[in-house]
């Protein structure tokens, strides 16, 4: 599961946060999770008015977890850092957002941008908003919200919840002899 935080809606948005977690959605066992704040003024990257006014309207605790991190790294960095857990750390073969449009589309543009290969393929991205509508699961809004690693956290909530309850109405095929 991966989550951003950013200063824009667009592909070419400047990216405060990236958080990740593998999960499995079979057993729900989740692994220990990644949170980037990023740093650098990332030229090139958008930087959206409306965006700025919608953090003026969130929680404190949001803002400052987005805006003023404890400790920072590059964009590239992250960007390494996310590749480098996805893939090598955890053998990831899905990415999960809540919205592929937005989480999984803006990390791609920055990966190109940076020329470092996306650690996924297009085919790969699954959608929680789809699944839960799916499996009739309302996600609930948590007090943390719109902090990129509690996002990610609710999220693998509502995925575990729907795919569970996708899977046990699902008939299975029976058996090839």
């Amino acid at each position: 599961m991966i989550d951003l935080e950013t200063l824009a809606t667009t592909p070419d948005a400047h990216i405060l946060t990236i958080a990740a977690r593998a999960f499995d959605p079979d057993t729900g066992k989740v692994a220990e999770a990644i949170e980037l704040p990023i740093s650098d003024r990332q030229h090139g990257r958008r930087i959206d008015v409306e965006t700025i006014r919608w953090w003026e309207q969130q929680s404190e605790a949001a803002r400052s977890a987005a805006l003023l991190p404890d400790w920072s790294c590059s964009l590239r960095d992250g960007l390494v850092s996310l590749r480098r857990y996805l893939t090598i750390t955890h053998n990831v073969q899905r990415v999960w957002c809540c919205g592929p449009s937005f989480d999984a589309v803006i990390l791609e543009d920055a990966y190109a941008e940076a020329g470092i290969i996306c650690p996924w393929l297009f085919h790969q991205v699954r959608d929680v908003r789809t699944i839960c509508e799916v499996a009739g699961v309302t996600r609930a809004t948590h007090a943390a919200a719109h902090r990129a690693l509690a996002d990610v956290d609710a999220q693998i909530a509502a995925v575990i919840e729907a795919h569970g309850r996708i899977s046990s109405t699902t008939p299975r095929a029976p058996a090839s002899r």
